[in-house]
């Protein structure tokens, strides 16, 4: 006996039965599938968003903690008293 969804649960069509059987399956399951792609595609956005707003922030903060560890070389290089 065939499936009658996929493993996601997309409806499919009936090997048995003539396409006009079976177009509101098929237009139920691509319309499925084009939810599924536009909520991952969301998802992915916003991760990225996220992910490159923390990376941004590491990076002034590497910079911040470059600049200080500079800063504190010179200072003893030039002889100055922590």
């Amino acid at each position: 006996m065939p499936a009658e969804t996929t493993a996601r649960g997309y409806p499919l069509p009936h090997p048995n039965n003539l396409l006009s059987d079976d177009v509101h399956r098929l237009r139920e399951a691509i319309t499925r599938i084009d939810a599924d792609i536009t909520e991952a595609q969301q998802r992915h956005s916003d991760t990225s968003a996220f992910l490159t707003g923390a990376l941004d922030g590491l990076a002034a903060e590497q910079a911040a903690t470059e600049d200080y560890v500079h800063r504190l070389r010179l200072r003893a290089l030039h002889g100055y008293d922590f």
